[in-house]
């Protein structure tokens, strides 16, 4: 009767453990299946705006600073438009060529895109392939939104604890957050996404200015 009983529990956790693995590897499909679809699709747009808003969490310092921004986007090149509550703006602008990232007092910084680290947006918008390797399970889906989470590879540093909002019925990105290696939280949630037929080209590029301060990489 022991025996009957034990074999019993065992069949049952077996069965319990195969369905927790099988519901897993779908999650896992199907949140790798969303995530690659909504980069093909910002990807092969021509031209994308959105504007968003960021909120920098310190648990060390336990400080907290909103920003809001402008950002645009097309076939690779970025640009991103930052001011915090300070009036400080920092604007960044990547093409296939050059980048420059022009901080506070006139300081601009540039060199070719090879010095160039990608942002986490060009993450999210050029490369499908981005996501693979990478593990993703759906932590919720409801309202027409489904929320992500990714376990960050070890090559892709500064990055752990990423999630992700789709909408689903207009096809964008809503929200991300992510933390650092320090523990610092980056909450980021975008607001009028609009995908256009004809980008700006002036907006990446820059002409440098004569109070301009530059540091060449």
């Amino acid at each position: 009767m022991l025996f009957r009983f034990l074999s019993t529990s065992v069949f049952l956790s077996a069965f319990v453990f195969a369905f927790q693995i099988q519901a897993k590897t779908k999650s896992d499909l199907l949140s790798k299946s969303i995530l690659k679809d909504m980069t093909l699709t910002y990807s092969r747009v021509e031209y994308m705006k959105s504007n968003y808003t960021k909120k920098q969490i310190s648990d060390v310092l336990g400080e907290t600073e909103e920003s809001s921004g402008k950002l645009e986007f097309s076939k690779g090149r970025i640009r991103v438009e930052e001011k915090n509550k300070s009036k400080n703006r920092n604007i960044f602008i990547k093409n296939k060529e050059s980048f420059w990232h022009l901080q506070p007092d006139h300081q601009v910084l540039t060199g070719s895109v090879k010095e160039s680290i990608p942002s986490v947006f060009e993450m999210m918008f050029s490369n499908p392939d981005v996501w693979d390797g990478l593990d993703s399970h759906v932590v919720e889906d409801k309202n027409g939104a489904v929320r992500i989470k990714v376990l960050m590879g070890k090559d892709k540093p500064g990055f752990s604890n990423f999630e992700v909002t789709i909408n689903k019925v207009k096809r964008r990105f809503e929200n991300i957050s992510f933390e650092d290696e320090l523990g610092n939280k980056t909450e980021i949630a975008f607001d009028d996404t609009q995908f256009l037929k004809k980008a700006k080209e002036n907006s990446f590029k820059y002409k440098t200015k004569r109070k301009d301060k530059i540091t060449y990489l």
